[in-house]
This record gives structure tokens, sequence and C-alpha cells, in this order.
């Protein structure tokens, strides 16, 4: 118990802590595209609050995509994401 609030707490502060470079994940969302086709299921293990996952879904919007991760309010932020039509 005392672990799954711990995560809850970084899961907060993790967005605002992990930024990463706008033209490294522009590089990484072009190369992970080359592989995805329209008819793929792609699951994204740790996926977060879907910082790759949901710009990979935006590109490649034939396919269908799974995110899973152990921390419920990185799943509640990546649900928020995509109920406010960010994807």
């Amino acid at each position: 118990m005392r672990q799954k609030k711990l995560l809850n707490t970084l899961a907060h502060k993790y967005n605002q802590k992990r930024e990463i470079d706008k033209k490294i994940i522009k590089q990484i969302l072009e190369e992970i595209s080359f592989y995805i086709k329209p008819t793929d299921l792609i699951l994204d293990i740790g996926c977060g609050a879907g910082r790759i996952l949901l710009p990979l879904a935006d590109i490649n919007p034939k396919s269908r995509f799974v995110g899973l991760d152990i921390s419920e309010p990185m799943l509640n932020d990546l649900t928020q994401s995509i109920k406010n039509g960010k994807i």
C-alpha cells in the first residue's frame, strides 16, 4: 500500500520533471511510425500519461493502440487527454 501511495505522488510530478526535447520526440515518433501499419495493434507498456502513445496514435489513426501502466494517476491523465481531444 505504501508503494502505491509513493507511485501516485510521483505520477503528479512526472510530466513536469521528465521533459524531452521536441526534436528528439519527433525523431522517435518518425522512427516508430515507419514500422506501424494500419492494421496493427500497438501495446505501449509503461505508457504513463501517453507522451509517446498519444502522438503515435494521432500520426497513425488507422492503427489501434493500448496503453498499460502501473500508475492509476498516470492513466487518469492519459484518459483525460483523450477526452480533451488531444487525439
